[in-house]
């Protein structure tokens, strides 16, 4: 199968999901929306992967094409292709489906979430065939300082104590995820490089590690990518079977 990858700024790219595509067959082409580059239409393609990136989804008036990924994305889903957002991307799926997307809050107060932290998935999610497999708890990376609301009609599948929405589907093609379960280290320590500034400037808040501490995450990455390998074949076999 043929899918497009929406990509935001260069630093972020699709990591171990790119290789999985290779090994299964399918083609992933990158899609550099900051330097211009439009997607095809939804019918030259099976699917689309929208990537993460530092801006927000409200942002159109600094990156006009965030108007047209929003209008792409809705199209994408009304002609029922693979849809699978992350970070930025399950925040665009979601505003295009009808969800808010304001900065992420606990307890009323504005919480950023960078680092390593655990997931759990909702009851709901280990009663379907996508997340069947999904451990108990794992921990991912996150880097988000925004989060969604609940689509109407979507199924919240990961969550925790620092953002209640890590995850949703939407009928059985469409998938948000708020982490970031296809970095590799190499992607982490780019991410670092180029957010820096950031990681300085928001270290006040409760949920945001230090670069040092980030760095020392490598037990982590094994684990994660097993998950995401699982949802991914879940992903494309449930859809296969649709057809």
């Amino acid at each position: 199968m043929h899918f497009q990858c929406l990509q935001h700024v260069p630093h972020e790219v699709p990591g171990i999901i790119a290789s999985w595509m290779r090994r299964h067959g399918h083609s992933l082409e990158l899609v550099r929306l900051y330097a211009g580059e439009l997607p095809a239409a939804p019918e030259a393609m099976d699917g689309v992967l929208s990537l993460g990136g530092p801006m927000s989804v409200h942002d159109e008036a600094t990156y006009p094409w965030l108007h047209a990924e929003k209008d792409f994305l809705r199209s994408m889903v009304t002609a029922d292709k693979y849809v699978l957002g992350i970070c930025l991307g399950a925040q665009m799926i979601a505003s295009v489906l009808g969800a808010a997307v304001t900065h992420n809050k606990i307890d009323g107060r504005h919480e950023k979430e960078i680092g390593w932290y655990p997931v759990f998935p909702t009851n709901p999610a280990k009663r379907n065939r996508l997340f069947a497999s999904f451990p108990e708890v794992l921990t991912v990376f996150h880097w988000h300082g925004d989060s969604f609301t609940l689509p109407h009609g979507a199924t919240c599948t990961l969550q925790n104590g620092n953002c209640a929405h890590q995850g949703f589907i939407y009928g059985a093609r469409i998938i948000g995820l708020q982490c970031h379960l296809e970095m590799r280290p190499e992607d982490v320590e780019s991410l670092l490089r180029k957010g820096a500034e950031e990681l300085r400037e928001n270290a006040a808040y409760r949920f945001v590690q230090p670069a040092e501490r980030i760095l020392e995450g490598a037990q982590y990455y094994l684990p994660m990518h097993h998950a995401m390998y699982a949802l991914l074949e879940a992903w494309l076999d449930e859809g296969e079977d649709d057809a």
